[in-house]
């Protein structure tokens, strides 16, 4: 025991493993990978569990049993992942057991493991944790009023599982039942910041006002996670109360609250934020809370906004142009109407946009002769709005310009065009009439009922034809007679389902008429037709022998619906002598359906016989579960090699995607790096595509990795590997746990930490080679204490205004391409 301890504490975490094992079936082994299991190293715990399960499989499941109990959730990780590797179903009953597990990654990797397995939870407390893992809401919410019930009482689990309460929380916040709003106050007892944020959400989506003073007590200002959450809240249960604490919020220091204040206030639109909204347009720095308090002004359509709103167009055009023109056109007052002719030619095709939709709102037909010359505009949805407008304008000076559209290569503009020529009388009737036969069932649609609004009536049979069929009166277009009915057939070949469908629907509701109108649908030369018609005939039960000529077809299509159609009809010996004949066709697909039916009018022969030899025995109810295919039963089936061999390439594929990245690591010789090179080393990273980021720039640097600490995710996660890509062979990346160990193993090595919250720039640094640039997890970034011991070297990268930090990865790169370019003289 002891000399096992003492050599898995001594060997370094990198030489386990690149050991090669000389693994023996002995219980020696066998207890130094269980030991190994529990390492204090995460990559050493990973190789463990790769060795137990390919040399001692049957042995390894109880261990990863017993693991599964341990009190670290990385060891009980590992454990699930390995069962799910190894396929061992025994343990279904222990991942579930899994799902109440207090960690998230641990319920996780449990419910995806399940998944693979196939298993389907049967209790409600199983599904209940399932889908809760899966982050399966739409599943949780339809488990009903028993789930509602099961929600309120975790509110509850805060001390003991908080996680899900929240989760609870979120659930109900997505069903929105009023019930959940004095439970969900209560669970802010507890005093759990997480639960708080989740409770501040669900109360702003079920938009109950009793939440008014709850909310108000959270706004603390100690948390802005919670504070943004709150101040969303409040602006969505429309409490008038909440409108000065939100405009005193407009003043706070942190940016994101701020914006949060003025998307509450613009939910409330309330009138006495207007001065705050237009006070915080004039004096805020953030661009983005100026232009959002702009549209809010909209949102609260008070024209005092207007001579406002103009004269800031008028100085800043290039920033708010959009916003101010979209919250002029909400508030509709007449002063505004030379801000949009004026911004109907601005350089941007959403602000064009966004002045067309005006103009057509403001019903002021001056706007006609400016909406002509945009008419032709480059951006087909300016062109699109612009034809919206001036149908709404109703003015015939339009008339000639929307003719230009009718037939234009977008079915939605040339619908646009049809809609506004029907709004400018009689005169543009004769200019709708083409539109008729349009290919789209919208635009013939919309001309015919434009037609019909105006009071458009014509002797014409062929015009009376393409009305009738447009507007699917088919009564009507019969009455016409042969052509009407060769209108009403082509609609079999429709390209629109639902016209084809109707089409059909009608047909099959003629009676007496039905055959007469699918026999001339035949005789139509569009084979999509022929091939509805014969599938009418299939419905019908008739017309066998005329399906049978079709078996000839000149179209390859029509030929293989008629093989198909044939199966609903009996067997008899000309049909299946004609059949076979297709069983020669040139066209692969004809010949498949043409076997197809074949085999299925032999089954019918083999009934008929039974029914005919054992009538007494085969009841109705008993003949629709008769086998279909007496081979299955009398032959063994003989399954191709293909079938019989599962697809390796696939299975070592998928292996290989579950594999820890540590054991795809470290691969190349030391001389393939550079002589010059950084060590970077990331302290408790969270967010496994961060790190897969980095380990991809440290491989295309030749720069080393190390991850230190307790890591948000394990070496197996999917999102960690594929962010690496294929780079993980060419990546020197280790493990620590602690930083103590890191500065142990490297006594004179010269770190240098990054941080957001120095003022001394990284590029004030003379770097050299195997110097260690130590960086933060994503969101606290490194300890203070951290900082404050290594105050000297702790540095920054400068960022621009009030942004508070970059993207980890990001700066990882900044750091390491300034130190290469000093090493190397400006070239890596």
């Amino acid at each position: 025991m002891k000399n096992r301890e003492n050599f898995l504490n001594n060997i370094l975490p990198h030489e386990f493993i690149m050991r090669d094992f000389s693994i023996s079936s002995d219980n020696s082994d066998l207890e130094l990978l269980k030991s190994a299991l529990r390492h204090r190293n995460l990559a050493v715990r990973h190789k463990a569990a790769d060795l137990l399960r390919e040399y001692f499989r049957d042995y390894s499941i109880s261990v990863f049993m017993e693991a599964m109990n341990d009190g670290d959730w990385y060891v009980r990780y590992d454990a699930i992942w390995s069962l799910g590797q190894l396929k061992e179903t025994g343990a279904i009953e222990q991942l579930v057991k899994a799902l109440s597990d207090p960690e998230r990654k641990v319920y996780t990797i449990a419910a995806e493991v399940l998944t693979g397995f196939e298993w389907k939870p049967s209790s409600f407390e199983e599904k209940l944790r399932y889908y809760f893992a899966r982050r399966n809401f739409g599943e949780l919410i339809k488990l009903g009023e028993e789930a509602f019930h099961l929600f309120i009482e975790h509110l509850n689990y805060v001390p003991k599982n908080w996680d899900l309460a929240c989760k609870s929380a979120h659930a109900l916040g997505i069903i929105g039942d009023e019930r959940s709003v004095i439970p969900l106050m209560e669970a802010l007892k507890f005093n759990n910041m997480r639960v708080n944020v989740r409770v501040a959400e669900a109360l702003g989506n079920i938009g109950d006002r009793r939440a008014f003073l709850p909310l108000m007590e959270l706004l603390k200002g100690e948390e802005l996670e919670l504070d943004i959450k709150v101040v969303e809240a409040l602006g969505k249960i429309g409490d008038e109360r909440a409108v000065e604490i939100l405009c005193r919020k407009l003043k706070d220091d942190e940016p994101e609250l701020r914006l949060s204040a003025v998307k509450a206030l613009t939910c409330l639109a309330h009138i006495a934020s207007v001065e705050p909204l237009m006070d915080i347009i004039k004096n805020d720095k953030n661009l983005e809370i100026k232009r959002l308090a702009v549209k809010a002004l909209g949102y609260i359509k008070d024209p005092v906004c207007v001579p406002f709103l103009i004269d800031l167009y008028e100085r800043r055009k290039e920033d708010f142009e959009d916003a101010i023109v979209e919250a002029l056109s909400s508030i509709q007052d007449g002063r505004a109407f030379s801000v949009f002719l004026s911004s109907l030619e601005s350089d941007r095709p959403q602000v064009r946009f966004l002045s067309a939709r005006a103009l057509g709102k403001a019903g002021n037909r001056e706007a006609v002769p400016f909406l002509l010359k945009s008419l032709n505009d480059e951006d087909w949805c300016v062109c699109s709005e612009v034809i919206k407008a001036l149908g709404k304008l109703k003015d015939g000076r339009a008339m000639e310009g929307c003719k230009n559209f009718i037939d234009h290569k977008r079915s939605y503009i040339r619908k646009l065009a049809v809609k506004a020529l029907g709004n400018m009388g009689m005169e543009a009737s004769s200019i709708l009439l083409p539109a008729l036969k349009d290919k789209h069932n919208y635009v013939r649609l919309s001309a015919a009922l434009a037609l019909y609004n105006m009071g458009w009536h014509s002797d014409d049979e062929g015009l009376k034809g393409d009305y009738y069929f447009a507007i699917r009166d088919y009564k009507s277009l019969l009455s016409l007679g042969a052509s009407g009915v060769k209108i009403l057939v082509k609609g079999l070949g429709d390209s629109y389902s639902i016209i084809k469908d109707s089409v059909e629907a009608f047909i099959m509701s003629l009676g007496e008429e039905t055959k007469p109108v699918i026999l001339s649908a035949l005789n139509s030369k569009d084979p999509q037709v022929r091939s509805s018609a014969l599938k009418l005939l299939g419905k019908l039960g008739t017309g066998e022998e005329i399906i049978i000529d079709y078996l000839k077809d000149e179209n390859s299509s029509v030929r293989r619906t008629a093989a198909g159609v044939l199966r609903e009809f009996p067997p008899d010996s000309l049909t299946i002598e004609k059949l076979s004949l297709l069983l020669y066709d040139k066209n692969q697909g004809i010949r498949r359906t043409a076997e197809k039916t074949l085999e299925k009018l032999k089954k019918k022969q083999k009934n008929q016989l039974v029914e005919k030899i054992f009538p007494e025995k085969i009841s109705p109810a008993k003949r629709e579960v008769f086998p279909e295919d007496f081979d299955d039963i009398t032959e063994d089936k003989e399954y191709s090699y293909d079938e019989m061999i599962p697809d390796i390439k696939g299975e070592e594929k998928k292996q290989s995607e579950w594999r820890s990245v540590m054991d795809l690591c470290n691969k190349m010789p030391e001389s393939y790096y550079p002589k010059n090179y950084i060590n970077i080393v990331l302290y408790e990273p969270k967010i496994p595509p961060n790190t897969g980021n980095i380990a991809r720039l440290c491989a295309g640097t030749g720069s080393k990795l190390y991850l230190v600490g307790n890591l948000g995710f394990s070496f197996r996660d999917r999102s960690l590997k594929r962010a690496g890509l294929d780079y993980w062979h060419l990546v020197n990346m280790f493990y620590y746990p602690s930083m103590e160990e890191l500065y142990a193993d490297f006594p004179k090595g010269r770190f240098y930490y990054f941080s957001s919250n120095m003022s001394k720039p990284y590029t004030a640094i003379s770097y050299k080679s195997g110097d260690f640039l130590v960086f933060g997890p994503e969101t606290p970034g490194l300890p203070a204490s951290m900082l404050k011991e290594h105050e000297d070297s702790s540095i920054s990268i400068p960022m621009w205004g009030e942004a508070r930090s970059f993207n980890l990865s990001t700066s990882v790169a900044v750091a390491i391409y300034e130190a290469l370019r000093q090493l190397n003289e400006g070239w890596i």
